[in-house]
């Protein structure tokens, strides 16, 4: 019998996941936060999401796709002051 791996995904609105199922729960390889820049209420939820990240899954594990930045224009700085609380 052939092995085969395959990508499953999972939806969430927000981190940290529920307690709940946390043993039958598959293995996270990569998260994806999806950001619109039109919504604040967007931002607010990646931002408050990252909080319960460790630092080690930002290295390969996380990307981030951005919505609508065509529509606005602004400048990002990145802070990750935050990172170094995260450990």
């Amino acid at each position: 019998a052939e092995h085969r791996d395959c990508a499953r995904e999972r939806l969430a609105r927000k981190l940290p996941l529920p307690v709940e199922n946390k043993e039958t729960r598959p293995r996270i390889d990569l998260i994806v936060f999806i950001v619109n820049l039109l919504s604040e209420r967007s931002l607010q939820s990646v931002e408050s999401s990252l909080a319960h990240l460790h630092s080690d899954c930002f290295l390969g594990k996380v990307c981030f796709l951005v919505t609508d930045a065509g529509r606005v224009n602004l400048t990002v700085e990145l802070n990750t002051d935050y990172l170094h609380h995260l450990n």
